[in-house]
């Protein structure tokens, strides 16, 4: 999809959000057969993820973003 849209000026991303705290609870994805619920403190609160949906769009146009996981720091095993 990259590399078709291109050369109309549209960038192509695609993004891997963790645990995302929202109004339907805490859910997280890395298991989608068996979705588990985190704690709400584990989960990124959603103006985190839009945020970096908003610097995705603005990113300059000589960088490009293939793939960004973005996820709470307990979720990946830090402390």
């Amino acid at each position: 999809m990259a590399l078709d849209l291109a050369p109309h000026g549209v960038r192509v991303v695609c993004l891997y959000p963790g645990a995302m705290a929202t109004h339907w609870g805490t859910w997280n994805a890395a298991d989608r057969d068996q979705p588990r619920r985190a704690a709400p403190e584990d989960a990124l609160p959603p103006e985190d993820v839009a945020g970096y949906i908003g610097w995705l769009v603005r990113a300059p146009a000589h960088v490009i973003v293939t793939e960004a996981v973005i996820a709470p720091i307990r979720e990946r095993g830090w402390p």
